[in-house]
């Protein structure tokens, strides 16, 4: 099994894993929003209209400590 571009989804820190983050997204018609928390730090936000309305897929994650490096790489790895 090649794992090459799973492991591309892993960024090493905070700044890279956003932008790997927000590059992704921009792949996809939907909305990317950013709230701030406190400076330097936001949620960022992306959603879209569902084919099935009954249906929904919520993902999220963390952006700190080691369980946010694995959320975010999994999050990325999933909108690729």
């Amino acid at each position: 099994m090649d794992l090459s571009k799973f492991k591309s989804g892993f960024a090493a820190d905070y700044d890279t894993s956003r932008r790997m983050f927000k590059e992704a997204c921009g792949k996809h018609t939907g909305i990317l929003k950013a709230f701030p928390i406190i400076e330097d730090c936001t949620i960022d936000l992306f959603y879209r209209e569902g084919t099935e309305k009954q249906k929904l897929l919520f993902l999220a994650s963390g952006q700190h400590g080691i369980d946010g490096y694995v959320g975010a790489g999994l999050i990325k790895c999933f909108l690729d």
